[in-house]
């Protein structure tokens, strides 16, 4: 007997319209490509190829974003969110004066990224509600990695830390996005950071993100260059 379909299964197999869109156009440029013409009818065709790969690769760039990172957006006022913001400034004025002053900034002060990392760390072990095993978690992780090892080391087992802003708000408060990878070793350590973001009201986002404003407005101007074919 066959597996019982969920309730959330579709009903019906569909391909995304994005994707549709994508192989009529391939189809189309493809059966261009195969008359010459004239050097204009060419560049216009490249044109169409190299867009139509910018936006595939966009795709699946989107894609990997969701398979890699944690991806939350957390109101600006949180303090991790605060904290945060405030490390990835303070790194950037004193990477500027280092540069200044004819020194290298990141080969100093590492990557900007450990830093941010150092006070999401910071912030989330002091969350209000935060459970004492993941409070635990963070502190024994701070004591035995952050505060021994160099900070190329630290590199290796967080791959990347980020906070930025967006244009969203929730209950009328202004949101920013925090993403974070985590080395597969870390599991608890993982477990205890979100479980800290979540605690103050961050929401973490499932599947890939959506298309940016330079992707929507390539395939506007896609769409417009085939109209006038």
């Amino acid at each position: 007997m066959p597996l019982e379909e969920p309730k959330w299964a579709l009903k019906r197999s569909a391909d995304s319209q994005g994707g549709a869109d994508r192989k009529k156009l391939l189809t189309q440029i493809g059966s261009e490509a195969g008359g010459g013409g004239s050097k204009q009818a060419v560049l216009e065709r490249m044109m169409k190829v190299l867009a139509a790969l910018a936006l595939t690769q966009a795709a699946e760039l989107r894609d990997l974003i969701a398979a890699v990172y944690f991806t939350f957006l957390i109101p600006s006022d949180a303090s991790i969110a605060v904290a945060m913001k405030k490390a990835g400034q303070d790194y950037h004025a004193q990477a500027k004066l280092l540069k200044s002053g004819g020194g290298g900034g990141h080969d100093i002060l590492g990557p900007p990224f450990l830093h941010v990392f150092k006070a999401l760390l910071q912030a989330a072990h002091e969350v209000a509600g935060l459970t004492g095993q993941h409070r635990e978690m963070i502190a024994e992780f701070w004591a035995n990695r952050v505060l021994k090892e160099e900070l190329f080391a630290l590199a290796e087992q967080i791959r990347h830390c980020r906070i930025r802003d967006t244009r969203k708000k929730e209950n009328a408060k202004d949101m920013m996005r925090i993403t974070i990878c985590f080395s597969s070793q870390w599991k608890d350590l993982e477990v205890a950071v979100v479980s800290a973001i979540k605690k103050e009201n961050g929401v973490l986002k499932i599947g890939p993100p959506p298309r940016g404003p330079l992707e929507r407005e390539a395939s506007k101007l896609l769409d417009e260059l085939n109209n006038m074919s």
